[in-house]
């Protein structure tokens, strides 16, 4: 797909079918679109997005449900600067489930348990 290229669109993002999917995904999952979703490589786009599953993950984890009108959640573990992965929260709130699981003897770390 020669056309279909930021060389080709003298350095432009392509605005094809693939450009519109992704924007219908956006929408979706971020409950709209916004200006900044146009530059989806740029780190103020970057920023937005993570600010707003940030956003929803303290809706999502309050105690009272509430309704959320996006639903795009940040993952639950968070990376230290050492390398470590630790969860961002003991449990999810709607089954009490471990966010982080449990140890097995059969199932070895490096597997999810």
């Amino acid at each position: 797909q020669p056309y279909y290229t930021v060389e080709y669109n003298q350095g432009k993002l392509p605005q094809g079918n693939i450009a519109a999917f992704r924007r219908a995904l956006w929408a979706e999952h971020l409950g709209g679109l916004e200006p900044l979703f146009e530059v989806p490589d740029s780190i103020e786009c970057m920023r937005r997005v993570n600010e707003m599953a940030e956003k929803n993950w303290q809706m999502y984890m309050q105690d009272t449900p509430v309704e959320l009108k996006s639903h795009l959640l940040p993952y639950p573990y968070e990376v230290e600067p050492d390398g470590d992965i630790k969860p961002r929260e003991r449990n999810f709130p709607d089954t009490r489930a471990s966010i982080k699981g449990f140890d097995s003897i059969l199932v070895p770390d490096t597997l999810t348990s």
